[in-house]
């Protein structure tokens, strides 16, 4: 296992000379080039961002890295990838502004907008009231982005 100042000089090479390590998603989030989920959150222009991403290598949330062996994600993989978070926090806020994201039949499955299909999914706590965002964690949220990227063509891309 590599120590914590090892990884964090790896990170700052990676930062430094390739494009794939400097995708940032939702403002400040950053995007682990060999999982493609958010590795480190709320980073700061005035802290030491390396040692933050490393945390993320260091505490085990990321299981592609192995110690910088593997081959980072392609920068065309990890474009869509963070279009597809972004995308997934909109479904968020729709579910919580739109009340066609909120029709549900009589055994409470819920009713896709795009193509009038029922989906398995549970009902979260709330997600029938105006203005309760939903979080992007729960899986009512994954079925309806599922769905919509499906019907808007998005995951063709």
């Amino acid at each position: 296992m590599l120590p914590a100042k090892a990884i964090e000089k790896r990170v700052a090479e990676g930062l430094e000379k390739d494009e794939r390590w400097k995708i940032i998603v939702r403002k400040n989030n950053w995007l682990c080039p060999y999982c493609g989920k958010i590795g480190a959150r709320e980073l700061q222009m005035d802290e030491a961002i390396e040692s933050k991403i490393a945390e993320h290598f260091l505490r085990g949330g990321c299981e592609s890295w192995s110690y910088f062996e593997a081959e980072p994600l392609p920068i065309d993989r990890l474009r869509l990838l963070a279009k597809l978070i972004v995308f997934k926090v909109r479904v968020g806020r729709w579910i919580a502004e739109e009340k066609r994201f909120r029709f549900f039949d009589a055994d409470g499955r819920w009713i896709c907008p795009y193509c009038v299909k029922e989906n398995d999914v549970p009902k979260p706590p709330g997600a029938l009231e105006t203005g309760v965002v939903v979080p992007e964690e729960e899986p009512f949220v994954a079925a309806n982005r599922s769905e919509k990227a499906r019907a808007s063509g998005f995951m063709s891309q």
